[in-house]
């Protein structure tokens, strides 16, 4: 019976801390990452825009397809699917600004969230900085509750795939 007692009580105290967090809590999540490549902007741009190169630089990434617009331009939207533990996980890229050598925005979209980059290209003579703010706004109350807990590990890996780049421009 003390068990049984034990058991209710927790799982009441997780619902109200999930009640609470859902009211009160962050319902996005932002962050900025960065990277200095060593070769022009020039070069950063135009292998930052090759989505057929994107699966030596983001992790998991396994295809894309092209639904609506013109590559490169605003507006236009693609499928892309990644591989997370076996599963593939679609989410659909749209284009919401773009100027070449300079910057790249797009949202991509998912069931569990919707997130925002703005990436800009800051022209260091023979180097470029590139940096990268994400903002993450997760979807449902699900993922309102469990975002807090994986955004650190979003970042993280936003940041590798970064370096990685860095690494397949560089190489």
């Amino acid at each position: 019976m003390k068990k049984r007692k034990l058991i209710f009580v927790s799982l009441g105290f997780f619902a109200i801390f999930a009640i609470i967090l859902t009211i009160t809590g962050k319902n996005m999540h932002q962050f900025e990452l960065s990277v200095t490549v060593n070769k022009s902007v020039d070069r950063v741009f135009t292998e930052f825009m090759n989505a057929e190169q994107a699966s030596k630089w983001i992790k998991g990434f396994k295809s894309f397809e092209q639904i609506s617009g013109k590559p490169g331009e605003v507006g236009a939207k693609f499928k892309m699917n990644f591989d997370e533990n076996g599963k593939t996980i679609e989410f659909i890229e749209t284009v919401t600004e773009i100027e070449s050598n300079k910057k790249f925005s797009f949202e991509m979209s998912h069931e569990m969230m919707i997130s925002s980059s703005n990436v800009s290209f800051e022209n260091l003579g023979a180097d470029t900085k590139i940096i990268s703010k994400i903002v993450i706004r997760p979807q449902g109350f699900t993922w309102k509750i469990l975002m807090p807990f994986m955004i650190s590990h979003i970042k993280k890996r936003q940041q590798e795939d970064l370096i990685r780049f860095k690494k397949v421009v560089e190489g």
